[in-house]
């Protein structure tokens, strides 16, 4: 039997196996494509650990009212392992087909907008003498920050503690002098990007999907 463009069934047929043994090979290889989860992996837990540690150095400077290293060069080499730790998340996602693989892209990228934050809060800290008593508090703060940086921890208990030490400070007792006054306005600003910093961590969190809940979190 012809069909009426003078293509046989059993042509048409002979395209669509070709074309099914195609999808079957490209699925083949794309599994034997090495992954790099497990880098992607490590890459995370170097990020989140180097996260936290300079959390606590900010907050142990603010307890000891002395300055941090003005040298911001470990915190720009961790933004750099950040950003080439995407550029990886982007090559694991093109040669995976796991649909929820934009889970390492999406983690980075609100890491990044941290680290970001992380560095302006540093700079803050390394250029400012605190001597009001609402520095300890604020280091604190930064403390349960830093032990709430894992996604699977609930942080609305940090951000509710946030804004009532920025209202103590805004409300407490007042400043005897332009010193007093200019700490605390700093204060404030650290609890704002402390604030910022969560916020980012909400963010991702809210978007997680079920099925990136059961890959990467049970």
């Amino acid at each position: 039997l012809v069909m009426e463009n003078g293509l046989t069934w059993k042509l048409v047929g002979n395209e669509a196996a070709m074309v099914l043994i195609g999808i079957v090979i490209a699925v083949l290889f794309n599994m034997r494509m090495p992954s790099k989860e497990a880098e992607l992996q490590m890459d995370i837990a170097h990020i989140d650990s180097y996260m936290d540690e300079n959390l606590i150095s900010i907050a142990n400077h603010l307890c000891s009212h002395s300055k941090l290293d003005k040298d911001k060069r470990h915190l720009n080499a961790l933004l750099d392992h950040i950003s080439g730790a995407i550029d990886k998340a982007y090559a694991n996602r093109n040669n995976t087909l796991r649909s929820h693989s934009d889970y390492y892209i999406d983690y980075l990228n609100f890491r990044k907008e941290q680290c970001e934050i992380l560095l302006h809060v540093y700079y803050i800290v390394a250029h400012h003498d605190f001597v009001v008593d609402e520095a300890k508090i604020v280091a604190e703060v930064i403390r349960e920050v830093a032990g709430h940086l894992h996604v699977q921890k609930e942080i609305e208990a940090v951000m509710h503690k946030i804004d009532k030490t920025a209202h103590e400070i805004i409300h407490g007792e007042k400043t005897k002098n332009q010193q007093e006054f200019e700490g605390k306005a700093v204060l404030y600003q650290l609890l704002y990007e402390l604030r910022e910093f969560l916020w980012h961590q909400e963010m991702f969190i809210e978007n997680v999907t079920e099925e990136q809940i059961l890959a990467y979190w049970e």
